[in-house]
Order: C-alpha cells, then sequence, then structure tokens
C-alpha cells in the first residue's frame, strides 16, 4: 500500500490520473463506493468534495474497453455515443445517472482509499483484483492476483510565492491520515515499564486525579497505573493493566464535564470562572488531564462549544448571546441587541453601566449603530478576555505531550474530538468491534458456540433498543473499562471466548459459568453457553449491571 497526497478540492482528473496509472488500465472506467449504488465514470468533472469523497472508504473500479462502452451507451443513450469509426478521434462524455445503472458484478478490481479529516485529504489506495462475471463479453484476462500501484508525488506547481507558501502549509497538514495516527505518534515517546500510581475513589475521581497530576514527580511520559479504593477506603485487588486506566480516565472526562469550571449547555461548554480553580491552578490540570487522556488511550473531552475549542486553537473568535453563560446578562445583552431606537439602546445601557465600566465598554454611544461595535466588545470581554488568565493556563496543560501543537496543526481532523458529543453506541458497532475465537470448526463446542454468538448478537440488539436492563455503553465498560472508544481505538482489540461447562461436572456446577467475565487488561469478554437465550439475556443483565470495581468475584 503507497500513500499519496489529496486535497479535497482537487480535481477529480487526479484521482483519475492516478488510478490509471495501473498497467492494466484501460481508457475509460467506472469507480463505485463499496456500500454506494452510484457509478462515477472517468470523465466526470469536479472535486473530490464534490462527490463527497470525504471520509475513508473502500472504491471498486471496472475498466472499460471501448467496445464495453460502446454496449452499455447504445442501451443508455445510443445518440451520444460516437460509432467505432469516431472513438479515436471523439472524447466520451460520461453521466453519473446513466453509470447509477451498472450492477456489481460488473466490477472488476477493488481499490481501499482512506481520506483524511482535515482541511486537506491524504488519500491511501491498494489495488487488488478479483475474478468476476460479466454480463458483457469479458474479453482476455487482464489481472493479477494482487498490484500494488507506486503513485507519484504529482502536486501541481505553484505560479507564484503566495501559493507556493499556501502549498507547503498543506502539504504540512497532510503528514499523517487521521487523529488516531497523530495520537499514537505522540504517544511513542511513553515508557510503560515505567508508572505514575493514582490512588482513585469512584465518589471523589477529580480530587484524586488533580492530586496525582499536581506532584512535582508525576511523569506525563510514564504509564498510568491506577488503583481504586471502595466507598470504605478499601483498595480493589487489581493490578492496572490497561482496564483500570480506561475505566478512571472515563470517570475523569465526566467529572470535569461536570466541574465548575466549565459551564453552558451539555456538549457546548466554555470555560466559566471559579476563583477555587484559579487559586490551585486546576485550569492546568484540567488540561494536562485531557492531554494525558487522548495519548495513553482514554477518552476524548467531545464537550467543548466551538467558541473554546477557536480559542485554545488559535482561531478567529466571534462570540454570540447565546455563549454567555449568565442568564440575567444575557437578557441585559439581547436589550442592547434589540434597541430599535437611541431611547431604547441608552436605557439598555444605563442599566448596566457598572458592568460596562468594569469591562472597559463605557463610553457615549452617538448613533444606534454604535450598538453593533459595543455588543461586539462586551460579548468578547464576557466571553473570552475576561477568561484570559483560566485559558492561557488550560491551554499551557494541554501542551503536555505536545497535544495543543497537534491540535493547532490539524485543526479541523481534532475538531469533532473536542467538539462534538461521542456518538452512540449502536449493536453492530460493538458486533464488529469484537474479534470472537471459535473452538475448532465441526466440533460439539463449536456448535455450542455458533448459538451462543446468536445469543449474543440478539442482546445486543436489545441494548440497543432498550429491551435490556443494560445499555451498549454497560457493555462495552464490562468488557473494556472505558464507555466511550477512545480516540485511539481499544489495543488489544477486544476479543469475545466462551465459558463452557467442564466436561467432568454437573451443568453449570460453578457460578463461573452461568455469568459472563470479562479482563479489562486485555479487553477480552468471556460468554456463558446457555441453552436458552432468555437465560442467557437473564444472567448477562445481572453480572454487567451488579458489577463495580476490578478484582470482584
Amino acid at each position: 500500500m503507497k500513500i499519496r497526497r489529496f486535497q479535497v478540492f482537487d480535481q477529480m482528473q487526479v484521482l483519475f490520473d492516478f488510478v490509471g496509472t495501473h498497467s492494466s488500465a484501460t481508457e475509460y472506467f467506472y469507480i463505485r463506493e463499496a456500500t454506494s449504488a452510484v457509478s462515477i465514470s472517468s470523465t466526470v468533472p469536479g472535486t473530490l468534495l464534490d462527490h463527497y469523497l470525504i471520509s475513508p472508504l473502500n472504491i471498486h473500479v471496472r475498466w472499460m474497453d471501448m467496445e464495453d462502452v460502446q454496449a452499455i451507451f447504445h442501451q443508455q443513450n445510443p445518440v451520444l455515443l460516437p460509432g467505432p469509426e469516431e472513438s479515436e478521434s471523439s472524447e466520451v462524455q460520461y453521466d453519473v445517472e446513466i453509470v447509477e445503472s451498472m450492477i456489481s458484478d460488473e466490477i472488476h478490481a477493488e481499490v481501499d482509499l482512506e481520506i483524511m479529516d482535515s482541511a486537506s485529504q491524504e488519500v491511501v489506495y491498494s489495488i487488488h483484483s478479483e475474478t468476476a462475471s460479466e454480463i458483457i463479453d469479458p474479453g482476455p484476462e487482464i489481472y493479477t492476483n494482487y498490484i500494488d500501484i507506486m503513485p507519484e508525488n504529482d502536486l501541481p506547481e505553484p505560479d507564484d510565492q503566495e501559493q507556493q507558501d499556501a502549498s507547503e502549509v498543506v502539504y504540512l497538514e497532510d503528514l499523517v491520515s487521521s487523529t488516531e495516527e497523530i495520537l499514537l505518534e505522540l504517544g511513542q515517546e511513553i515508557n510503560y515499564n515505567l508508572s505514575c500510581r493514582f490512588n482513585i475513589n469512584r465518589k471523589n475521581v477529580l480530587d484524586g486525579a488533580f492530586r496525582a497530576f499536581g506532584r512535582k514527580t508525576h511523569d506525563p511520559f510514564r504509564r498510568i497505573s491506577v488503583r481504586f479504593s471502595d466507598e470504605c477506603g478499601n483498595f480493589e485487588e487489581a493490578v492496572d493493566l490497561g482496564g483500570p486506566r480506561r475505566e478512571f480516565l472515563s470517570l475523569l472526562m465526566e467529572e470535569i464535564e461536570k466541574s465548575a469550571m466549565f459551564a453552558g449547555p451539555d456538549g457546548r461548554k466554555n470555560l466559566a470562572l471559579d476563583s477555587v480553580a484559579v487559586r490551585e491552578d486546576r485550569y492546568y490540570l484540567v488540561g494536562k488531564a485531557i492531554a494525558v487522556s487522548m495519548v495513553h488511550g482514554g477518552p476524548s473531552p467531545g464537550f467543548f462549544s466551538s467558541i473554546l475549542f477557536e480559542c485554545i486553537s488559535n482561531g478567529q473568535v466571534s462570540p454570540t448571546i447565546e455563549d454567555v453563560n449568565d442568564f440575567d446578562l444575557q437578557v441585559k445583552i439581547k436589550k442592547i441587541s434589540n434597541a430599535a431606537s437611541m431611547e431604547e439602546l441608552c436605557e439598555a445601557t444605563e442599566c448596566m453601566s457598572e458592568y460596562l465600566a468594569n469591562a472597559g465598554c463605557l463610553r457615549a454611544v452617538k448613533c444606534l449603530k454604535d450598538k453593533d461595535l459595543l455588543l461586539q466588545d462586551i460579548l468578547l470581554f464576557q466571553v473570552v478576555n475576561r477568561l484570559h488568565g483560566p485559558l492561557e493556563r488550560l491551554k499551557e496543560g494541554l501542551r503536555t505531550l505536545g497535544l495543543l501543537a497537534a491540535v493547532v496543526k490539524h485543526k479541523e481532523a481534532f475538531r469533532p474530538l473536542f467538539c462534538s458529543p461521542h456518538q452512540p453506541l449502536t449493536a453492530d458497532t460493538l458486533d464488529r468491534l469484537f474479534d470472537i475465537r471459535y473452538s475448532i470448526a465441526g466440533s460439539n463446542k463449536r456448535a455450542e458456540e455458533n448459538t451462543t454468538v446468536a445469543f449474543w448478537r440478539d442482546y445486543l440488539l436489545d441494548a440497543e433498543e432498550g429491551n435490556s436492563n443494560c445499555s451498549l455503553e454497560k457493555i462495552l465498560k464490562f468488557a473494556t473499562g472505558c464507555g466511550v472508544l477512545p480516540a485511539i481505538g481499544l489495543k488489544p482489540q477486544p476479543s469475545i471466548e466462551f465459558l463452557h461447562p467442564v466436561d467432568s461436572s454437573p451443568w453449570y456446577a460453578t457460578p463461573r459459568e452461568k455469568f459472563p467475565t470479562a479482563n479489562t487488561c486485555i479487553n477480552c469478554l468471556r460468554l456463558p453457553v446457555h441453552k436458552s437465550y432468555d437465560m442467557f439475556k437473564s444472567n448477562m443483565d445481572f453480572a454487567i449491571c451488579n458489577t463495580q470495581g476490578f478484582g470482584q468475584e
């Protein structure tokens, strides 16, 4: 597999030229996303963005010789297709609507195409071929079993120095293909042979986290080792090989969002001024905690407002009235905004003259148009400038492990991790997440496991539809220690094993074989083998909903 850099605003022809470097390529061909019914011909205009090629996907390629082109177009629109005598001198224009009628068995080559989610996109191709039947005479065999294509780096030459500078910026932003790769690269310096201890009580996660992150001996380049204590103060007996760490970081992000340092609607929070947090430098510790969580395999925050994200990523900030968290102040600002006359404007500013003086915005208003600049100054002070100190400490904390530099450099790629609430889990997502480790095919155990897998998938559907006592998030947390998928994914890949009854004992002689168990350090979920779905579901619900902590039997 070779890497080729693209921008989403590149012309489709750039992509077609690259695909056409295949040794067996024909002059005309179609491409189609594996999950889409719409095919695109090799002559359509537009950019990658115009055709929604903006996310990781697989595409299929169908090479077409001239006889195939003529046959298809004579069926669809014979007037548009040149005859054989015109084929060498005429250019055939393909229509997307016509190409949509192609069926899947016309596809010959598959292209794995990965596009970066950033201002400039990176595309990774791996082309291989398969034998497939055709509705048109296939002609000679034109594919080998596996072919790698080595693209040339043919980025367009800039016409002037200004364009060249812009091109260099785009090139640097495309050195990595995803936020997962960026975070994995940042984590390469972590020394997993050394650890920093975190002693955490689930009833007060923030307190324990701030103590640990605030120690002079804390080193973010060391592995996190978490030890939980129960409500009585007793430590839970578990060695942290990954599971307790993931649970701690998940709980930590939830507590940070609910803390007094942030305010606003769920999923769109701005910084709030907290004198205790300022005195104890907690804004710095929060930034440090977020950086450590994302790089060490924990969840991303996902609750920043767009204004807060622009502030930390050095973007253009234009606050709105809705960004003001103080409801009473918001009402007063709206009176200024809605003032339709000088009398109304003067009345609105007079009632908040003390605030305007403290904000440095108290001045004579000479005309109605002055309210626009006044509003801009008020909002900028209230949302941004008033919190300059806490914001700078938050950014300083985010510089831990090089995260902030990566966010500024790959701003649009990181935006969803900071500003978008975590996508709800689905039954299909969890089903694809786990690698099922079956017994030997044809064995009695394999037959039981096939039944159990069917039960497992039905159980996921029941959880998704609300027909189970457990949610999908609880199931994931039971198996891995985290209720949301981390930005860098789960390492190692989650797996499913089976708890078969011991042959020499009565059916389910031990409770272990009735209920699921999990090793969150290696992300392994062990499912009980039951003869009925009702028993399977009941025992799954009981175990998952009543399990608290690590090392509990």
